[in-house]
């Protein structure tokens, strides 16, 4: 009996035990837990005589917050500090609006200034459906940036962008920077220069200089006695434009190897970076096309095949400004390879009406914009996307562009070249015909290069690849099991890998198409993995230039610092020390997805229309106005 009693009087201590505990932390809850809400978006704000009652959307969800006051000032959001349900403080946030010049993860710099990202952001649409970061882009005048009571910016609101402008960076004349330190425009109307309220006009004769000095930007006028004239010295952003936006400004101190000069429409934007200027051309999409299309697509096709160039550029360029590539940089595409190659020739009339026959045009697939890659010359067949570009083994067996995918452009039925002994076969062969084979480019070949030259060129150009890319390569550890590879620098010199000296070179992997995608070095007895085809084709090129090309028409001469693409075998002549000599056989120009341009200028010449050589080349798509597309 006395321990049955005992026993209830343990369990009532328990239960009470609990019921302490359980307030404790319900007291905790309602009244002193601490909450923020940071930006939190209004949705509705009504008064009465019991305070101010607010709706507010913060990340994903909806806060009803009371008030006990009535002279809230109205804010499009509010800063909550809560203990419990308690309100402790709130503040109103500023909306700013602005010229987006450039964004990254800690910072959103406007023309109007630079604000820090608070430490927890939210990104909406109009409609206050949290979205992403898509939206902001270079140059939008639709984002409204909602700072803080800290004076950071805590929410973002953003609209589709307008894409009929585009943002271009533009590199030195040789295209091997965007760093300038000094720049010169001429124009046949005049040059008006804004910087911050500030406007000056140049009259016609007068040429525009601007130098980098000391952490400012120095204008100058020059007369036709060369005679300079300091106008003005600022750290500010300076707009440079022709006097008749009709008529493109010129930049004489960016001609090309080629000798033109280039012209530009719209406003070059020079900025201080870093310990240079940095230009950017904000331009009207189809005036941008006029010197991507002539610089990109060789006249010899006709209006038609200019036709198909203007479509994949303006699809090309949209895509790319899309995607936010260069957003931090501020711009949305640059003006060399890495994009599409800007300004590199003069416009043309036959360009001019192939552009203007097909303004707006662009390329879908399942009404999102394609990733309209192209390329010089193919060597009669196409690669997917996915056998080119990829990061790891789960992108390397899903496409994930689905219009870029393997074709055959010969009459061979080709189904695939993934194995060594097909592939040489047909890139071995010269005869085989296709869209592009009367380009010199379709078939090429380098003989006689000796083993003691091979080594030599692996390993001077093994560590500087390693550096940048170390994850392509791997090291043979155990049978065929590979681990990644360490690789470093030989002691004493500055580009040979500490290294023996290599007995072998073996191509282990091709996509469908016969692209490399891995290749087995084996330095002495140890093998070393190398994979992608970019990398294996800087590897075994010279950085000197010193291979010479065989094209298949024409005179060799000096082949690029890497082989024109990555479709090419080895043939081997080996020796009981290793590789004692080789030629490489190869054909195409450029990564092999989507358009070969020659291919595009063969079918034009076949007759073929832009709608239907386009369709040969990226499968399953629709072309349409941009304008439908992003209403």
């Amino acid at each position: 009996m006395v321990k049955k009693k005992k026993h209830i009087k343990k369990k009532r201590i328990s239960i009470i035990a609990l019921l302490i505990i359980a307030l404790a932390i319900g007291f905790y809850f309602i009244f002193l837990k601490p909450a923020y809400i940071n930006c939190g978006m209004l949705l509705e704000k009504k008064s009465s005589s019991r305070g101010t009652f607010l709706k507010l959307k913060y990340d994903n969800k909806t806060y009803n917050i009371k008030v006990n006051k009535n002279n809230i000032p109205d804010a499009i959001a509010y800063d909550v500090i809560k203990k419990g349900i308690m309100v402790k403080n709130i503040y109103p946030c500023t909306e700013i609006k602005g010229t987006l010049i450039s964004f990254d993860n800690k910072k959103v710099e406007l023309k109007e200034g630079t604000f820090l990202l608070n430490s927890e952001i939210n990104y909406y649409n109009n409609k206050l459906d949290k979205t992403g970061t898509k939206n902001l882009l270079p140059g939008s005048t639709k984002c409204k940036f909602i700072k803080n009571h800290n004076e950071k910016i805590g929410a973002i609101i953003t609209e589709n962008p307008d894409i009929e402008k585009l943002r271009v960076g533009i590199s030195t004349s040789d295209f091997s920077s965007l760093k300038h330190l000094v720049l010169n425009f001429t124009s046949k109307k005049g040059i008006n220069i804004n910087i911050l309220d500030k406007t000056i006009n140049l009259k016609r004769g007068l040429e525009l200089k601007t130098v980098y000095k000391d952490g400012s930007i120095e204008l100058y006028s020059i007369d036709k006695d060369n005679v300079e004239t300091l106008l003005d010295k600022t750290s500010a952003r300076v707009y440079v434009a022709s006097a008749d936006p009709s008529s493109p400004i010129s930049c004489p101190s960016l001609a090309r190897s080629t000798s033109f000069t280039p012209s530009y429409y719209g406003v070059m934007e020079i900025s201080i970076n870093d310990d240079s200027m940095k230009l950017i051309n904000e331009v009207d999409i189809e005036d941008y096309l006029r010197y991507v299309v002539p610089s990109e697509m060789p006249s010899s096709g006709g209006v038609e095949a200019y036709k198909v160039q203007a479509i994949a550029a303006r699809t090309y360029a949209i895509s790319d400004m899309l995607s936010g590539r260069f957003r931090q940089q501020g711009f949305h595409v640059d003006d060399s390879t890495l994009s599409q190659v800007y300004n590199g020739q003069p416009s043309n009339s036959l360009s001019d009406k192939a552009i203007a026959d097909t303004k707006g045009l662009i390329m879908t697939y399942n009404n999102n914009i394609i990733d309209a890659k192209y390329y010089s010359t193919s060597c009669g067949v196409g690669a997917p996307f996915n056998e080119v570009w990829f990061n790891n083994k789960s992108e390397l067996l899903k496409n994930k562009e689905p219009y870029l995918t393997f074709n055959d452009y010969t009459e061979s039925n080709i189904s695939s070249l993934s194995d060594n002994e097909k592939a040489s076969q047909f890139l071995k062969d010269w005869t085989i015909k296709s869209y592009d084979s009367f380009s010199q480019f379709y078939r090429w070949k380098i003989v006689n290069i000796s083993g003691k030259d091979f080594n030599s060129i692996v390993k001077n150009n093994i560590y500087s690849l390693y550096v940048k890319h170390p994850k392509n390569f791997k090291y043979n550890f155990f049978l065929n099991f590979y681990k990644p590879a360490v690789i470093r620098k030989k002691s004493g010199n500055t580009k040979e890998a500490d290294l023996d000296d290599v007995t072998d070179f073996t191509i282990t992997k091709r996509g469908k198409a016969g692209n490399v995608m891995e290749a087995v070095i084996k330095f002495g007895d140890k093998n070393y993995k190398v994979i992608g085809e970019n990398i294996i084709r800087n590897l075994i090129t010279p950085s000197d230039s010193s291979f010479e090309l065989i094209p298949i028409y024409g005179s060799k001469f000096k082949c690029p610092r890497a082989l024109p693409s990555g479709f090419f075998v080895i043939e081997k002549e080996m020796s009981s020390k290793g590789i004692k000599n080789m030629n490489i056989y190869g054909g195409g120009f450029g990564h092999g997805v989507g358009m070969s341009q020659y291919g595009a200028i063969g079918l034009s010449r076949q007759g073929k229309n832009y709608d239907e050589i386009l369709k040969t080349y990226y499968k399953g798509i629709e072309i349409k106005s941009y304008t439908d597309l992003f209403k």
